[in-house]
């Protein structure tokens, strides 16, 4: 009898390379069954007189027992990530009906007494002049709101809804594009607009749940600046 049946031989008796190349291509490390097959197959054949060195048998069962660990980190990043993913989705439903303030230029006016259309415009820097411009959907200037000046930070601004002369405008989608003046010439800024989330999609294969605002469609559920 050989003093030790060599690792190659054993795989090849246990049938675990044709196994694992049928089943995993290119894959070259052991799953949990072929490493015990392995490792009983080397108990069994190993020569009576010259046993497996101890430490050779430690150090195998070392290497399942960090084989074994990874699995279980991996299954527990797993169940966090699924939870992670339950509780977001559980967030994002409570934000039907909502009214969000993101990122965008686009907002829906309303039908109906008290409607407004809201929004912001973010200042990097102070500035003696402000000014909001509407526009409706066929890109018809309809309404100047003028701010005046106004401090670095987060503008906010609302519209009733009425034209120039006064008079109500319908319902529907209006283009904001906000200018300060800088050195005698205006400049277009960053804005924000408010409206109504009307329903959630939800995230996929890692992907981030989104909301849909009337008037602007998806937005990122990391975007939305404020719950109104």
């Amino acid at each position: 009898m050989a003093d030790r049946i060599d690792n190659d031989s054993l795989f090849s008796q246990l049938g675990i390379q044709e196994k694992q190349q049928q089943e995993n291509g290119k894959r070259t490390t052991l799953g949990q069954e072929e490493f015990f097959r392995l490792m009983i197959a080397q108990m069994r054949n190993q020569s009576p007189l010259n046993p497996m060195d101890n430490s050779k048998f430690l150090g195998e069962l070392a290497q399942f027992s960090n084989l074994a660990s990874q699995q279980e980190t991996q299954k527990t990043i797993e169940r966090l990530a699924d939870s992670l993913i339950s509780s977001q989705a559980l967030q994002a439903s409570s934000l039907v009906g909502r009214f969000v303030l993101v990122p965008g230029d686009t907002a829906y006016l309303p039908d109906g007494e008290g409607r407004f259309l809201g929004g912001a415009v973010e200042l990097d820097t102070p500035t003696d002049e402000l000014a909001v411009d509407i526009y409706d959907a066929s890109g018809q200037w309809v309404k100047r709101l003028a701010l005046g000046g106004q401090s670095a930070g987060t503008v906010r601004f609302t519209w009733d809804g009425t034209g120039m002369d006064g008079n109500p405008l319908p319902a529907g989608d209006y283009r904001i594009v906000a200018n300060v003046r800088v050195d005698g010439e205006m400049q277009a800024q960053n804005t924000l607009v408010v409206g109504p989330v009307e329903s959630v999609t939800l995230g996929r294969n890692g992907q981030r749940s989104q909301v849909n605002v009337a008037g602007l469609g998806p937005v990122d559920i990391n975007d939305v600046r404020e719950i109104l």
